[in-house]
């Protein structure tokens, strides 16, 4: 008789052949049934699992604001930085200096003794250090994650922003011409009306529905235990400095291990300019599709990104409550067991 595979039962018929035929048809069919599930599992689920990924960052130059050269020409601001007394539209000079935004995509992260490492690479202002990038003519450096229980367990969903600065200084005084907002320069001698408030803040209550870690370099650069510690080779720069801009920008995360666990470098927004920032546009998953990536006008510091005039925003909630599609290893798990199965089948 033919070998014949019963549709209502699942057994494979194999009455009447002989053993090597036998054998040979349980390997074609094991062959079909294995493509049959690859097919069927998501290319999401086959695809690289990023643990943390870039979700925004500032590449608006010091000078300038959201979507303009000065005050006047711009009409977007930062909620954030709305929320502080005198910025009522959170509208200001350089959108709060060099900052950056993570997203934890991973369950339970470990990132004591990771490494952000940063490149400007349109920039030639380096020291001549050659921290890691492999030119030490480049403006580039490293932003270190101590061994601190803050980065031990982190959960999916999980914001974490870092700011060069703890506090931006900002003179709201309209010069006449309708200009105002600047970002003041020496942040010390008290000629400034509005201050925006971004010391370091570790007190993040996932139960209460507070999902953000912010982390100011400057201030943990004098602090006796600090969660991070920064180096960079740029001229003029010191312990807690580093750089983010519009100039070929690279971040690049390496685990403890010196893994690299994920890399965003400018061309994966198609171009930045000065005046734009640099975001995901897209729900955070850690099957993301770089594709998402793209420069944009609106800025939402430490919040859920917005695109499409304010639109669209984003989704965590599959990240928060576990509903994110399985880890790959679990979806090849599951088929090496179903071959598993099926070859003692072959066995009997």
């Amino acid at each position: 008789k033919i070998g014949s595979f019963h549709p209502t039962q699942g057994v494979l018929r194999t009455q009447g052949l002989k053993s090597e035929e036998t054998s040979l048809m349980i390997k074609k069919f094991a062959g079909a049934i294995v493509a049959a599930m690859l097919f069927a599992i998501p290319t999401t689920v086959l695809a690289i699992s990023y643990p943390v990924i870039m979700n925004e960052y500032n590449a608006i130059s010091s000078g300038k604001y959201i979507d303009g050269t000065d005050y006047v020409d711009s009409s977007k601001g930062d909620d954030y930085f709305a929320s502080f007394a005198g910025m009522p539209d959170g509208r200001v000079q350089g959108n709060g200096g060099n900052w950056f935004e993570l997203v934890v995509t991973g369950q339970n992260v470990d990132m004591r003794g990771w490494e952000i490492r940063w490149v400007e690479e349109g920039s030639d202002g380096g020291d001549g250090t050659d921290l890691w990038y492999g030119d030490g003519t480049i403006d580039q450096g490293i932003i270190e994650f101590a061994n601190d229980v803050v980065w031990g367990n982190l959960q999916a969903g999980t914001i974490i922003t870092f700011s060069e600065q703890q506090f931006i200084q900002v003179d709201t005084t309209d010069s006449g011409s309708g200009e105002r907002n600047f970002t003041h320069p020496d942040q010390v001698d008290g000629s400034f009306e509005a201050t925006i408030d971004l010391s370091t803040d570790t007190s993040f209550d996932p139960s209460s529905d507070d999902w953000w870690i912010h982390v100011s370099t400057l201030e943990e650069a004098t602090a006796g235990s600090p969660l991070v510690t920064t180096q960079t080779n740029v001229d003029g720069d010191g312990a807690g400095n580093f750089s983010v801009g519009n100039n070929d920008m690279h971040f690049h995360i390496f685990d403890a291990s010196d893994v690299e666990v994920f890399s965003v470098v400018e061309d994966d927004f198609g171009g930045i300019s000065s005046k734009e920032m640099a975001k995901l546009e897209a729900d955070p998953t850690p099957y993301l599709n770089k594709n998402d990536y793209n420069d944009g006008t609106s800025s939402s510091f430490g919040a859920p990104n917005v695109w499409s005039a304010g639109t669209i925003t984003q989704d965590f909630t599959a990240l928060r409550n576990g509903t994110i599609v399985p880890e790959p290893a679990a979806a090849l798990l599951m088929l090496g067991g179903a071959i598993g199965l099926l070859m003692l089948r072959r066995r009997k």
